[in-house]
């Protein structure tokens, strides 16, 4: 219990709780997102876009202002499963730790608008829900819902808000693959509201850089994206064999 008491007030310990690693992804991977947050309580963080060249990462552009969770950090089983004693859980409002594909864009614009956008695209409307409700069929799953015959959800995300903030997304594929109920759902790339204003757990950022990486990113093989605190990143990076980019990455 002591450990466990110490794990869950710091989250920063000598040895990651690694249970496994999916490395064949992260082997094949060309290009990189890294999120890096100040603390494990942060709600703002840096993004650097990373490119593999020759068999070398380089920084493609300057490093990308993030706003994260409100409750700030937690492990997520992705590419990397955890075994932690608290994992992300459904309305924590925490962003996840670990390693993940990105599989998808969406957005407002329809197809020929968003003809730039290299990952697959969705252009959603209002009748697409990102269901949240884990008693779902359909949880952490994007839907139309006039196309489904029989609605078995309680809640569920506009992904044609009122508002801008899913203008332009990311998908991140975290509890995606064998879905856990409860584990988590709707985690985007998304826009953020302003520079200081926390999100209930995706990573948010200014229009032009995420309409720089969706640009950027190219579908094949898949792109991956690393987030965590700046003490488990260094940690976590050589693990995943991508030990050199800790010195890309500032102090």
């Amino acid at each position: 219990m002591l450990w466990y008491n110490l794990q869950h007030m710091t989250n920063s310990i000598d040895q990651l709780p690694i249970q496994s690693i999916q490395r064949t992804p992260i082997e094949q991977a060309r290009q990189l997102l890294i999120t890096r947050a100040d603390s494990w309580s942060a709600i703002t963080g840096q993004l650097w876009a990373l490119e593999k060249k020759n068999e070398h990462w380089i920084q493609v552009r300057a490093p990308i202002p993030v706003t994260l969770g409100k409750n700030g950090l937690q492990w997520a089983q992705g590419l990397v499963t955890w075994s932690a004693p608290a994992t992300k859980k459904e309305g924590d409002w925490k962003t996840p730790v670990g390693a993940f594909t990105l599989s998808g864009a969406y957005g407002y614009a329809d197809a020929e608008e968003a003809a730039f956008v290299q990952l697959p695209y969705l252009p959603v409307t209002q009748q697409h829900k990102a269901v949240d409700d884990p008693n779902s069929r359909y949880y952490n799953q994007i839907v139309r819902e006039d196309l489904v015959a029989e609605k078995d959800w309680q809640s569920a995300e506009e992904m044609r808000r009122e508002d801008h903030l899913y203008q332009w997304g990311i998908i991140v594929d975290f509890n995606r693959r064998n879905i856990v109920p409860g584990g988590g759902s709707c985690i985007f790339m998304h826009l953020w509201r302003d520079a200081d204003r926390y999100t209930a757990g995706c990573t948010a950022m200014a229009e032009s850089d995420m309409v720089f990486l969706l640009r950027w990113l190219r579908p094949v093989p898949k792109p991956i994206l690393v987030q965590g605190d700046r003490t488990n990143l260094e940690k976590l990076l050589p693990e995943l064999s991508l030990g050199n980019i800790v010195e890309l990455l500032p102090d």
